[in-house]
C-alpha cells in the first residue's frame, strides 16, 4: 500500500460497511417512494378529490396490488408520452402527497 498523502485517511473496514449498509438502506427507501409516487399517479384519485392520507395510501396499495410495480411504472411511461405536459403536474402532484401520507418517511 502506497505512503496516505497529506490529510489523507483511510477508512476502517466497519467504516466502509456502514457506509455500504446506509447506501442500501436509502435505495430502498428511494426506491419505495419512486413505486409509491407511480402508484398514486396510476390511481383514479384526482387533485381536485383533495384526497386525506387515508386515501393517498388505499390507492396506492390497490395500483400495486392491481398493477405491481412494472404495471405502474408502466401507466407513468405510457402518459409522458401520450401527455408529457399533464403526466408532469400530476407526478409533481403525487410525489406532494406521499410527505402527507408517510410522515415518517420524510
Amino acid at each position: 500500500m502506497p505512503p496516505p498523502l497529506s490529510n489523507t485517511r483511510y477508512l476502517s473496514v466497519s467504516e466502509i460497511t456502514r457506509s455500504v449498509e446506509q447506501a442500501k438502506e436509502d435505495d430502498v427507501i428511494i426506491t419505495t417512494t419512486e413505486l409509491a409516487a407511480e402508484a398514486l399517479f396510476a390511481s383514479n384519485l384526482q387533485p381536485s378529490q383533495q384526497p386525506e392520507a387515508d386515501d393517498v395510501r388505499d390507492a396506492i396499495a390497490e395500483m400495486i396490488l392491481r398493477h405491481g410495480s412494472d404495471g405502474c411504472v408502466a401507466v407513468v411511461a405510457g402518459e409522458f408520452g401520450d401527455h408529457p405536459e399533464t403526466a408532469a403536474r400530476r407526478m409533481a402532484w403525487a410525489r406532494g402527497q406521499l410527505s402527507n401520507a408517510f410522515p415518517q418517511a420524510g
